[in-house]
């Protein structure tokens, strides 16, 4: 499955990183206004997660909304192997 195929490629990712590349600077320009900003990567990683927990959040309100039932969302759960 694709998914299960990026999974492998994140972990693969994770696991060989070491404090200094956490600690490396990304410089990126952003879609919304085309500013230049500087991020160490540690940083962006903590966002991503932060940001899948809004979404999964979002998601599992809408699917309340219109009665379908939802499942825990805890982290704990989600990223067991």
């Amino acid at each position: 499955m694709a998914w299960d195929a990026l999974e492998g490629e994140w972990r693969t990712f994770v696991e060989r990183l070491n404090d200094t590349d956490l600690d490396t600077t990304i410089t990126y320009r952003t879609l919304s206004s085309g500013e230049t900003l500087q991020t160490p990567l540690w940083l962006i990683l903590a966002h991503i997660l932060n940001h899948s927990t809004d979404h999964r959040a979002q998601t599992l309100a809408l699917i309340h909304q219109v009665g379908g039932k939802t499942v825990a969302q805890d982290l704990m759960l989600y990223s067991q192997p």
